[in-house]
């Protein structure tokens, strides 16, 4: 569920007849939604990790995001380490 809300908070447009409060109001909530999803709110390094995996990520062919993003790792060099992984098990031959 985490990676709905997180899709989430980074397509969020204001709406042209919302008002920018409330507009932050539900960036922070998506936010948060996103945070909760990945148990990161309260550890600083896991924060760190989630963002650093999002990036990792979002830079990837679609077939490897998704996954990358099923496996779950904790950290980017995990992440990584699934991207050559992936890379081994399918690569053509």
């Amino acid at each position: 569920m985490p990676e709905f809300y997180r899709k989430m908070f980074r397509k969020l447009v204001k709406g042209r007849w919302e008002t920018f409060s409330n507009y932050a109001f539900h960036l922070g909530t998506c936010f948060k939604a996103w945070l909760d999803g990945e148990q990161a709110q309260e550890d600083m390094e896991h924060l760190k990790q989630v963002l650093l995996i999002e990036q990792f990520v979002e830079c990837l062919p679609m077939e490897l995001h998704r996954w990358i993003v099923e496996k779950s790792p904790k950290t980017l060099f995990g992440a990584a380490k699934f991207a050559d992984e992936f890379a081994i098990l399918y690569k053509p031959l």
